[in-house]
Protein backbone atom coordinates (compact mmCIF):
# COMPACT_ATOMS: atom_id res chain seq x y z
CA UNK A 1 0.00 0.00 0.00
CA UNK A 2 1.42 3.36 -1.30
CA UNK A 3 1.82 5.97 1.57
CA UNK A 4 -0.99 7.98 0.33
CA UNK A 5 -3.38 5.52 0.46
CA UNK A 6 -2.54 4.49 4.15
CA UNK A 7 -2.85 8.64 5.17
CA UNK A 8 -6.45 8.70 3.07
CA UNK A 9 -7.46 5.40 4.82
CA UNK A 10 -6.68 6.65 8.40
CA UNK A 11 -8.00 10.32 7.82
CA UNK A 12 -11.09 9.08 7.05
CA UNK A 13 -12.08 7.64 10.66
CA UNK A 14 -10.84 11.36 11.66
CA UNK A 15 -13.72 12.81 9.80
CA UNK A 16 -16.37 10.36 10.44
CA UNK A 17 -15.50 11.30 14.26
CA UNK A 18 -15.41 15.08 13.56
CA UNK A 19 -18.86 15.04 11.85
CA UNK A 20 -20.44 13.68 14.86
CA UNK A 21 -19.15 15.63 17.34
CA UNK A 22 -19.78 18.23 15.16
CA UNK A 23 -23.88 17.98 14.97
CA UNK A 24 -25.95 19.86 17.86
CA UNK A 25 -27.70 17.49 20.57
CA UNK A 26 -30.79 16.44 19.71
CA UNK A 27 -32.54 18.65 22.25
CA UNK A 28 -31.82 21.60 20.32
CA UNK A 29 -31.73 20.11 16.72
CA UNK A 30 -33.57 18.26 14.61
CA UNK A 31 -33.66 16.48 11.36
CA UNK A 32 -36.05 17.44 8.55
CA UNK A 33 -37.01 14.23 8.57
CA UNK A 34 -37.94 14.29 12.00
CA UNK A 35 -40.11 17.30 11.12
CA UNK A 36 -41.76 15.09 8.33
CA UNK A 37 -42.73 12.54 11.20
CA UNK A 38 -44.02 14.77 13.99
CA UNK A 39 -46.17 16.69 11.31
CA UNK A 40 -47.04 13.57 9.53
CA UNK A 41 -45.74 15.73 6.15
CA UNK A 42 -44.47 13.57 2.90
CA UNK A 43 -40.43 14.84 1.79
CA UNK A 44 -41.65 17.23 -0.42
CA UNK A 45 -44.22 18.53 1.77
CA UNK A 46 -41.68 19.24 4.52
CA UNK A 47 -39.07 20.75 2.79
CA UNK A 48 -41.79 22.95 1.17
CA UNK A 49 -42.08 24.04 4.82
CA UNK A 50 -38.69 24.22 5.76
CA UNK A 51 -38.15 26.80 2.81
CA UNK A 52 -40.86 28.99 4.01
CA UNK A 53 -38.62 30.29 6.66
CA UNK A 54 -41.10 29.90 9.56
CA UNK A 55 -38.62 28.50 12.03
CA UNK A 56 -34.47 28.97 12.22
CA UNK A 57 -32.46 26.40 10.38
CA UNK A 58 -28.57 25.57 10.51
CA UNK A 59 -26.68 24.17 8.07
CA UNK A 60 -24.39 21.42 8.90
CA UNK A 61 -22.20 19.44 6.61
CA UNK A 62 -24.66 19.44 3.48
CA UNK A 63 -27.60 18.78 5.96
CA UNK A 64 -30.40 21.22 7.05
CA UNK A 65 -31.08 21.21 10.68
CA UNK A 66 -33.65 22.97 12.45
CA UNK A 67 -33.57 24.60 15.47
CA UNK A 68 -36.29 22.75 17.71
CA UNK A 69 -37.50 25.96 20.04
CA UNK A 70 -38.31 28.08 17.27
CA UNK A 71 -40.39 25.08 15.67
CA UNK A 72 -42.38 25.13 18.96
CA UNK A 73 -42.77 28.71 18.98
CA UNK A 74 -44.12 28.64 15.21
CA UNK A 75 -46.41 25.51 15.80
CA UNK A 76 -47.98 27.61 19.29
CA UNK A 77 -48.60 30.70 16.68
CA UNK A 78 -50.20 28.65 14.28
CA UNK A 79 -53.29 26.58 13.04
CA UNK A 80 -53.11 24.91 10.07
CA UNK A 81 -50.20 22.22 11.01
CA UNK A 82 -50.62 19.53 13.34
CA UNK A 83 -48.71 16.92 15.24
CA UNK A 84 -49.19 13.38 14.60
CA UNK A 85 -48.99 13.01 18.52
CA UNK A 86 -48.86 15.45 20.77
CA UNK A 87 -50.52 19.04 21.61
CA UNK A 88 -53.06 21.04 19.32
CA UNK A 89 -51.38 23.96 17.77
CA UNK A 90 -51.90 27.67 17.73
CA UNK A 91 -51.51 27.23 22.01
CA UNK A 92 -50.12 31.04 22.16
CA UNK A 93 -52.28 32.54 18.91
CA UNK A 94 -55.12 31.75 21.03
CA UNK A 95 -53.94 33.25 23.77
CA UNK A 96 -54.11 36.90 22.40
CA UNK A 97 -57.23 36.43 19.42
CA UNK A 98 -59.87 34.73 18.75
CA UNK A 99 -60.98 32.91 15.44
CA UNK A 100 -64.17 34.08 13.47
CA UNK A 101 -66.08 30.76 14.70
CA UNK A 102 -64.92 30.99 18.25
CA UNK A 103 -66.19 34.52 18.18
CA UNK A 104 -69.31 33.39 16.69
CA UNK A 105 -69.89 30.85 19.54
CA UNK A 106 -69.49 32.92 21.97
CA UNK A 107 -71.60 35.60 21.15
CA UNK A 108 -74.44 32.75 19.55
CA UNK A 109 -74.77 34.33 16.27
CA UNK A 110 -73.68 32.91 12.91
CA UNK A 111 -69.99 33.37 11.56
CA UNK A 112 -71.41 35.47 8.43
CA UNK A 113 -72.24 38.34 11.30
CA UNK A 114 -68.78 38.16 12.66
CA UNK A 115 -67.71 38.76 9.25
CA UNK A 116 -70.58 41.73 8.89
CA UNK A 117 -69.41 43.34 12.32
CA UNK A 118 -65.66 43.34 11.27
CA UNK A 119 -66.62 45.51 8.23
CA UNK A 120 -69.07 47.60 9.40
CA UNK A 121 -67.14 48.33 12.75
CA UNK A 122 -63.69 48.30 11.23
CA UNK A 123 -62.16 45.86 13.68
CA UNK A 124 -58.50 45.29 13.25
CA UNK A 125 -57.95 41.66 12.19
CA UNK A 126 -54.71 39.55 11.88
CA UNK A 127 -54.18 36.98 8.98
CA UNK A 128 -53.01 33.27 10.12
CA UNK A 129 -52.97 30.41 7.42
CA UNK A 130 -54.80 32.06 5.24
CA UNK A 131 -57.97 32.86 8.50
CA UNK A 132 -58.69 36.20 10.09
CA UNK A 133 -58.55 36.43 13.75
CA UNK A 134 -59.41 39.09 15.95
CA UNK A 135 -57.04 40.19 18.30
CA UNK A 136 -58.79 39.80 22.15
CA UNK A 137 -57.73 43.51 22.79
CA UNK A 138 -59.86 44.74 19.97
CA UNK A 139 -62.56 42.33 20.89
CA UNK A 140 -62.84 43.42 24.03
CA UNK A 141 -62.74 47.31 23.53
CA UNK A 142 -65.30 46.48 20.61
CA UNK A 143 -67.50 44.45 23.09
CA UNK A 144 -67.73 47.01 25.87
CA UNK A 145 -68.83 50.02 23.39
CA UNK A 146 -71.86 47.92 22.51
CA UNK A 147 -74.81 46.10 23.97
CA UNK A 148 -76.41 44.44 21.40
CA UNK A 149 -74.62 41.15 21.48
CA UNK A 150 -73.61 39.39 24.38
CA UNK A 151 -71.18 36.56 25.60
CA UNK A 152 -72.87 33.31 27.27
CA UNK A 153 -71.55 34.62 31.03
CA UNK A 154 -72.84 37.91 30.70
CA UNK A 155 -76.22 36.25 29.34
CA UNK A 156 -75.93 34.33 32.48
CA UNK A 157 -75.80 36.49 34.58
CA UNK A 158 -78.08 39.30 33.50
CA UNK A 159 -80.78 36.41 33.11
CA UNK A 160 -80.85 36.68 36.87
CA UNK A 161 -81.13 41.16 36.92
CA UNK A 162 -83.64 40.62 34.02
CA UNK A 163 -85.74 38.26 36.71
CA UNK A 164 -85.73 40.51 39.30
CA UNK A 165 -86.34 43.69 36.58
CA UNK A 166 -88.65 45.28 34.77
CA UNK A 167 -88.17 47.87 31.77
CA UNK A 168 -89.51 51.08 31.58
CA UNK A 169 -91.92 50.10 28.31
CA UNK A 170 -93.00 46.84 30.58
CA UNK A 171 -93.94 49.70 33.81
CA UNK A 172 -95.90 51.68 31.43
CA UNK A 173 -98.06 48.66 30.30
CA UNK A 174 -98.69 47.30 33.93
CA UNK A 175 -100.02 50.81 35.17
CA UNK A 176 -101.84 51.50 32.14
CA UNK A 177 -100.28 54.88 30.70
CA UNK A 178 -98.35 56.00 28.31
CA UNK A 179 -94.07 55.69 28.33
CA UNK A 180 -93.35 59.25 28.50
CA UNK A 181 -95.72 59.58 32.04
CA UNK A 182 -93.18 56.95 33.46
CA UNK A 183 -90.20 58.79 32.67
CA UNK A 184 -92.62 61.43 34.27
CA UNK A 185 -92.48 59.08 37.16
CA UNK A 186 -89.03 58.70 37.36
CA UNK A 187 -87.90 61.78 37.66
CA UNK A 188 -90.64 63.19 39.77
CA UNK A 189 -89.30 64.41 43.10
CA UNK A 190 -91.79 62.92 44.87
CA UNK A 191 -91.19 59.38 43.78
CA UNK A 192 -87.55 59.26 42.23
CA UNK A 193 -85.86 58.13 45.50
CA UNK A 194 -87.98 55.06 45.64
CA UNK A 195 -86.61 53.33 42.75
CA UNK A 196 -83.65 51.93 42.14
CA UNK A 197 -81.90 51.57 38.72
CA UNK A 198 -79.65 49.29 37.11
CA UNK A 199 -77.90 48.85 33.61
CA UNK A 200 -78.74 45.57 31.99
CA UNK A 201 -77.11 45.47 28.26
CA UNK A 202 -76.86 48.82 27.75
CA UNK A 203 -80.37 49.62 28.91
CA UNK A 204 -82.06 50.63 31.75
CA UNK A 205 -84.41 48.69 33.83
CA UNK A 206 -85.92 49.29 37.30
CA UNK A 207 -85.56 46.54 39.95
CA UNK A 208 -89.08 44.77 40.84
CA UNK A 209 -88.54 45.20 44.69
CA UNK A 210 -88.64 48.94 44.07
CA UNK A 211 -91.04 49.39 41.99
CA UNK A 212 -93.32 47.66 44.23
CA UNK A 213 -91.98 49.99 46.94
CA UNK A 214 -93.73 52.90 44.57
CA UNK A 215 -96.95 50.65 44.32
CA UNK A 216 -96.79 50.44 48.35
CA UNK A 217 -95.91 53.89 48.80
CA UNK A 218 -98.99 56.11 46.65
CA UNK A 219 -102.47 55.54 45.75
CA UNK A 220 -102.46 56.83 42.40
CA UNK A 221 -101.34 54.08 40.14
CA UNK A 222 -102.29 50.76 40.56
CA UNK A 223 -101.44 47.95 38.55
CA UNK A 224 -103.91 48.04 34.99
CA UNK A 225 -103.49 44.60 33.51
CA UNK A 226 -105.48 42.51 35.81
CA UNK A 227 -108.74 41.98 33.57
CA UNK A 228 -106.84 42.27 30.28
CA UNK A 229 -104.61 39.09 31.37
CA UNK A 230 -106.72 37.06 33.35
CA UNK A 231 -110.51 37.93 31.99
CA UNK A 232 -111.43 39.09 35.48
CA UNK A 233 -113.15 41.63 36.94
CA UNK A 234 -110.48 44.28 38.40
CA UNK A 235 -109.90 44.22 42.00
CA UNK A 236 -111.49 46.89 43.97
CA UNK A 237 -108.85 46.46 46.87
CA UNK A 238 -105.86 47.87 46.23
CA UNK A 239 -103.62 45.99 47.95
CA UNK A 240 -105.14 42.50 47.32
CA UNK A 241 -105.20 44.04 43.90
CA UNK A 242 -101.21 45.09 43.59
CA UNK A 243 -100.65 41.84 45.61
CA UNK A 244 -102.47 39.69 42.98
CA UNK A 245 -100.57 41.01 40.15
CA UNK A 246 -97.10 40.41 41.95
CA UNK A 247 -97.64 37.11 42.85
CA UNK A 248 -98.90 36.18 38.32
CA UNK A 249 -95.82 38.43 37.43
CA UNK A 250 -93.77 35.99 40.08
CA UNK A 251 -95.08 32.52 38.70
CA UNK A 252 -96.12 33.76 35.50
CA UNK A 253 -99.11 31.56 36.48
CA UNK A 254 -102.79 33.12 37.87
CA UNK A 255 -103.32 29.98 39.67
CA UNK A 256 -101.94 30.77 42.83
CA UNK A 257 -104.15 33.62 43.28
CA UNK A 258 -107.98 34.21 44.16
CA UNK A 259 -111.07 35.70 42.60
CA UNK A 260 -113.88 38.14 43.35
CA UNK A 261 -115.61 35.41 45.41
CA UNK A 262 -112.75 33.19 47.05
CA UNK A 263 -109.18 34.08 48.85
CA UNK A 264 -106.67 32.02 49.39
CA UNK A 265 -104.81 31.17 52.32
CA UNK A 266 -101.74 34.21 51.61
CA UNK A 267 -104.29 36.84 50.60
CA UNK A 268 -106.70 36.15 53.69
CA UNK A 269 -103.79 36.53 55.85
CA UNK A 270 -102.78 39.88 54.18
CA UNK A 271 -106.08 41.22 54.66
CA UNK A 272 -106.71 40.27 58.11
CA UNK A 273 -102.59 41.35 58.71
CA UNK A 274 -101.71 37.93 60.63
CA UNK A 275 -99.63 34.61 59.28
CA UNK A 276 -101.05 31.84 57.76
CA UNK A 277 -101.11 29.38 60.63
CA UNK A 278 -103.78 31.88 62.43
CA UNK A 279 -105.92 31.78 59.33
CA UNK A 280 -105.51 28.32 58.79
CA UNK A 281 -106.21 27.56 62.90
CA UNK A 282 -109.83 30.07 62.80
CA UNK A 283 -110.60 27.89 59.65
CA UNK A 284 -110.41 24.57 61.78
CA UNK A 285 -111.99 26.39 64.37
CA UNK A 286 -114.98 26.78 61.44
CA UNK A 287 -114.64 30.64 61.58
CA UNK A 288 -115.76 30.73 58.04
CA UNK A 289 -116.49 28.36 55.07
CA UNK A 290 -113.50 26.94 52.48
CA UNK A 291 -113.18 24.19 50.33
CA UNK A 292 -110.53 22.32 49.17
CA UNK A 293 -109.65 22.60 45.25
CA UNK A 294 -106.83 20.21 43.83
CA UNK A 295 -104.26 20.67 46.77
CA UNK A 296 -105.02 24.11 47.35
CA UNK A 297 -107.67 25.67 50.20
CA UNK A 298 -110.02 28.35 48.88
CA UNK A 299 -111.92 30.43 51.64
CA UNK A 300 -115.30 32.04 50.87
CA UNK A 301 -114.54 35.88 50.58
CA UNK A 302 -117.69 36.94 52.03
CA UNK A 303 -117.83 34.35 55.09
CA UNK A 304 -114.32 35.63 55.90
CA UNK A 305 -115.18 39.25 55.80
CA UNK A 306 -117.92 38.84 58.12
CA UNK A 307 -115.49 36.88 60.18
CA UNK A 308 -112.97 39.72 60.63
CA UNK A 309 -115.91 42.35 61.13
CA UNK A 310 -117.20 40.25 63.96
CA UNK A 311 -113.71 39.11 65.54
CA UNK A 312 -113.06 43.07 65.46
CA UNK A 313 -116.73 44.29 66.69
CA UNK A 314 -115.73 41.80 69.96
CA UNK A 315 -112.42 43.58 70.39
CA UNK A 316 -113.84 46.78 70.54
CA UNK A 317 -116.44 45.77 72.84
CA UNK A 318 -113.85 44.65 75.31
Amino acid sequence: MEKNDYEKESREPRERRSYKQRIPSEGKLMSVSELGTILGLKKTDRYWLVHKNYFETQLYLGKIWINRESFEQWYANQVKYHKVNGEEPGKELKKRSYSVRETAQMLRIHEATVYEIIKRDRLETIEVDGWRRIPKEVFDRWYAMQDRYRTREDRERDADLEKNSITMPEMARLLGVERREIYGILKSSRYKDLFTIIIVAGRKRITRESFDRFLDSQEKYRLNAYPEIFGREPEENRVLSNFRQKKVMETGSAKEIGSTDYLTMEEAALLADVSRTTVYDWMRNGRFRHKKVGKSIRIDRRSFNDWLETKETAAADV
